[in-house]
């Protein structure tokens, strides 16, 4: 198989496959979406397939976009199984070889604890560079507690930014706090 010809196994499974640098195939399977990035290569005696696999949630996603006051430019994958590549080397790759990396990447995302990934994200060191500021705010958000964004913003008050990256501002904790409260709400 050829790359166009595995996206359109992917439709026929019912994924949205998708291209901006890497090709991926999307699937929707409830409280979460199940990404698959994939890549073939003939290698002339047989073909080498690569996927990866990450999730997404809809809570998450619109969480990082309310905190980042509606940029569009963010990356809110909840989690990605990028260690673990699925690879298969065969003579050629087969309808029966993209069912089964279907079948390992749901059975995967469905393994996958979004609380506890939520409680995982909460134990990041705010001082942590890239995106990973804004999934810590976000999961504490989600998961209402108010109590530690407060403090939180008590400490950009007082000038103290916490190792926070640059582009997090005040404005960032205070839209956090706000979405927080909104899922746990003040007695």
């Amino acid at each position: 198989m050829i790359t166009n010809e595995i996206t359109e196994t992917f439709c026929e499974l019912g994924w949205t496959p998708k291209k901006n640098v890497d090709h991926y195939a999307d699937k929707d399977i409830g409280d979460r979406v199940v990404q698959i990035l994939f890549k073939v290569k003939d290698l002339g005696a047989y073909q080498k397939f690569e996927a990866s696999f990450s999730i997404e949630s809809a809570d998450f996603t619109s969480a990082v976009k309310e905190i980042e006051g509606g940029r569009g430019e963010y990356n809110d994958l909840l989690k990605a199984n990028v260690r673990n590549k699925l690879r298969i080397q065969q003579t050629e790759i087969t309808r029966r070889h993209i069912e089964g990396t279907c079948a390992a990447a749901i059975e995967w995302a469905q393994s996958v604890d979004i609380n506890q990934r939520y409680e995982d994200l909460c134990a990041v060191d705010p001082s942590t560079p890239g995106a990973a500021g804004v999934w810590h705010l976000a999961a504490l958000a989600l998961l209402g507690k108010t109590a530690t964004l407060k403090s939180y913003q008590a400490s950009f008050v007082a000038g103290n930014r916490l190792g926070f990256v640059n582009y997090i501002t005040k404005d960032y904790i205070d839209r956090a706090v706000a979405l927080a409260e909104k899922q746990n709400p003040p007695s």
